[in-house]
């Protein structure tokens, strides 16, 4: 069996990180290496769902806070990426099969085992919640953790014939004024957020460095060594040609394309 490989990247451009995740997707078929991606932003950045209407956001707020934009391959809401690790999997459905919540439940137990290793009980959420807002972390989706009661962790999916993508967020700690102004959201709804979700570090006292350890252990377990790597050239290429191409534009998005998962 082929070992999944750890790439544990630097915090990148909006743009590329996108383009690195669904360059790895695309290419798995051929190269037929199973991949854990642990990868941070170089500005706080909103990701966009696949499906999800630019009118959510407030792009001249975000322009005129520093704030970047980009549009997802996965489905779900918006994202306020900042002070978070952001992990990606990329494997065959032969690696992960039984469809997408049987795949979700897997990735998601090691997400659990991550997080009991920093010390924290985590629930799954088992049964679909109404999104309240545009916003990804008002709610727990299907198959994504909570603890007492906040949601921790969202996570999204996109599948191709062969292979699956699975990203997601695990904030450190939430960056509300930010989302407030990329949002257009009330006091009354940032006040809402506040209780329904939360960064790991408002449960526990953790570095970034900690919870990737961490992730690295529960990920080991569940499938095997991971062995420390890199982008391969052909990777890089295509992830090049995405970055500038498709992920450098907010209106790339062809809702006939690949099959989509929502999360968030």
């Amino acid at each position: 069996m082929t070992p999944w490989r750890l790439l544990n990247d630097m915090p990148q451009a909006a743009a590329w990180n996108m383009a690195v995740d669904e360059a790895i997707l695309n290419l798995n078929p051929i190269l037929k290496r199973p991949t854990l991606r642990l990868y941070g932003w170089d500005r706080p950045t909103l990701s966009l769902g696949y499906f999800q209407p630019v009118t959510d956001i407030d792009l001249e707020a975000c322009q005129q806070n520093g704030i970047d934009t980009v549009r997802r391959p996965t489905g779900g809401r918006a994202v306020l990426h900042h002070q978070e690790v952001t992990y990606s999997v990329v494997a065959g459905l032969n690696l992960l099969p039984g469809g997408v919540s049987a795949s979700y439940r897997q990735i998601s137990d090691g997400l659990i085992d991550t997080l009991e290793r920093l010390g924290l009980k985590a629930q799954l959420q088992r049964s679909h919640t109404k999104a309240q807002s545009s916003v990804c972390f008002d709610t727990p989706s299907f198959a994504e953790l909570t603890v007492n009661g906040k949601k921790v962790c969202g996570s999204a999916q996109t599948r191709t014939k062969s292979s699956l993508l699975q990203h997601g967020a695990l904030p450190l700690q939430f960056d509300w004024e930010r989302m407030a102004v990329a949002l257009k959201l009330s006091d009354r709804a940032i006040r809402v957020l506040q209780r329904q979700a939360a960064g790991l570090q408002e449960f526990v006292s953790i570095t970034e460095d900690d919870l990737k350890q961490a992730l690295k252990s529960s990920f080991e377990l569940r499938f095997g060594p991971l062995e420390p790597g890199e982008l391969l050239p052909e990777e890089i290429e295509l992830a090049k040609k995405l970055s500038q191409q498709k992920y450098a534009h907010l209106d790339w998005a062809d809702h006939k394309e690949a099959l989509h998962a929502a999360g968030c």
